[in-house]
């Protein structure tokens, strides 16, 4: 049998198609829009706002060289010479010794107050050999010196002490 199509109705079903096709795509990217939504990084309190308000460390007048036989660290964010708004972004990239790969597991991330907080498990799921990606760091108002601490399979450590205001 067949079938003989006028040239309209050809473009009506070739418009039908594009239409069809169109709204596939945008139902595609919808649902792309929400999954990434989902995923979205919540807030995570670095410190309570109890932590936040203890006192900071003291120095007596007297400072000790950090170790630095393991891997560099170098934080990225947040910037350090300026003030932040809470919820922050963390990142801290770690970068290893020729011959030597990072230790994850030696990670050690603390707040320096009047107590040394140990801030370690609240950071542990952001943390990669790579470094330390953190989108959504939450710190109560004020002055806060953080401590990480990392060591590599050579049993190099490296220690890094920066500050975060935060208005």
């Amino acid at each position: 049998m067949l079938f003989i199509v006028s040239e309209s109705v050809e473009k009506e079903i070739q418009t039908m198609k594009r239409i069809i096709i169109t709204i596939g795509i945008l139902i595609s990217l919808a649902g792309i829009a929400y999954a990434v939504d989902l995923i979205k990084e919540e807030p995570v309190d670095l410190l309570t706002p109890e932590e936040g308000a203890m006192a900071e460390a003291k120095s007596f007048g007297y400072t000790a060289d950090l170790p630095k036989s393991g891997p560099a660290i170098k934080v990225l964010a947040p910037d350090t010479g300026k003030e932040q708004q809470s919820p922050f972004r963390l990142s801290v990239k770690f970068v290893p010794k020729p011959g030597s790969s990072v230790d994850p597991a030696s990670l050690k991330v603390e707040a320096l107050k009047f107590v040394t907080l140990d801030l370690t498990n609240r950071v542990k799921p952001y943390v990669t050999p790579e470094g330390i990606n953190m989108e959504q760091a939450k710190i109560p108002s004020g002055n806060h010196k953080l401590r990480v601490t990392i060591g590599d399979g050579k049993g190099g450590i490296t220690q890094e002490i920066f500050s975060v205001r935060v208005q």
